[in-house]
């Protein structure tokens, strides 16, 4: 764990993984961490793994289609406290809410950008990771515009030389909502009412 703390280093937490399948959900926790993850959609088997380290899990599962018919698989996952409360909200995410949508729902589609071809093949995943990365874990909104910091653990401040480089490989990959991600910090940067007024920024100065 590269997390830095006023005493130094913080230890690592115990790597013990706990992998159970059941009634088509599967859910992952470490007990050291208040987290599991669960996922719907695997076939209903019912099995339990535990390691201290990354647990494989591979399910077989048969599809029977018919000509001219189509088949949907719906795969969700969710976040939760315990293995409970994450399966019920993964289960919940199956089910569409009810009535019909209106001018209010808003149905959002995320997607792998489109990376340029000048991309090697070799280094796509770790590419497309980092994208993730950025949208997911560095874009923080705000009341009043958007922050996007350099890092969430380690470095949780926004620079605005590392927010710069943030962006531009967003909207260089064509990742969905770069644009405004960018408008919504420049506005968090430069709009935004700080408190009595200030403005905190750092000045960097060039030599000739």
């Amino acid at each position: 764990m590269t997390e830095l703390t006023e005493g130094g280093v913080a230890d690592q937490p115990p790597a013990t993984v706990i992998v159970q399948a059941h009634r088509g959900t599967l859910t992952v926790t470490n007990p050291a961490v208040p987290v599991t993850v669960a996922m719907t959609g695997v076939p209903d088997t019912a099995w339990q793994a535990r390691a201290d380290g990354p647990v494989e899990a591979a399910f077989d599962a048969v599809v029977d289609l018919e000509p001219d018919t189509d088949v949907i698989l719906v795969l969700t996952w969710a976040l939760g406290r315990d293995p409970d409360s994450a399966m019920r909200r993964a289960l919940t995410l199956r089910r569409p809410p009810p009535g019909r949508p209106t001018g209010a729902a808003v149905s959002r589609r995320d997607r792998w950008p489109a990376l340029p071809r000048s991309v090697p093949a070799s280094v796509r995943p770790l590419v497309r990771r980092g994208l993730a990365y950025a949208r997911a874990c560095c874009t923080l909104p705000t009341a009043t515009g958007t922050a996007v910091v350099t890092d969430h653990r380690i470095l949780p401040l926004s620079w605005t030389r590392d927010a710069y480089y943030a962006v531009a490989a967003l909207v260089a990959a064509d990742a969905t909502e770069a644009n405004e991600l960018l408008l919504a910090h420049l506005h968090w940067l430069f709009a935004a009412e700080r408190l009595d007024g200030a403005w905190g920024g750092r000045t960097y100065r060039t030599g000739a």
